[in-house]
């Protein structure tokens, strides 16, 4: 079940990103403007056994050892930013930065709801 949403969330995180502008800052709801280069500080993950839920891994095969690893070496780590891109699907907006970690992949991290599930610090909680 986990496996089936995780590439769920990363086909449409897929989706969104084809179509998606791409943006050299973002203003997120926690007041931190955001740029490609900077560091996002990240919180515990808000999933089940403190898996993180907005930050996924950008290969669509992404194996259950490496969303452990995910979990493992990110939790109260820092990524960095790549990409800042923003897209509009059924009227919603969403922005999502592609990040690195040290990994030989990116990850994608939905910002604003890495920022309400205090995934992200500062939070919102």
């Amino acid at each position: 079940m986990k496996k089936i949403l995780l590439i769920t969330i990363i086909s449409a995180i897929s989706c969104i990103a084809a179509h998606a502008q791409k943006l050299t800052e973002y203003k997120a709801s926690n007041g931190i403007t955001y740029h490609p280069g900077d560091t996002v500080k990240l919180g515990l993950g808000s999933g089940t056994n403190g898996q993180f839920v907005y930050i996924v891994p950008s290969m669509l095969n992404s194996s259950s050892t490496q969303i452990d690893w995910i979990k493992r070496r990110l939790s109260g780590g820092n990524v960095i930013i790549k990409k800042i891109k923003q897209d509009e699907i059924v009227g919603v907006k969403k922005t999502l930065f592609f990040v690195g970690a040290g990994a030989m992949y990116n990850l994608h991290l939905d910002i604003e709801s890495a920022i309400e599930s205090c995934e992200v610090k500062p939070c919102k909680k």
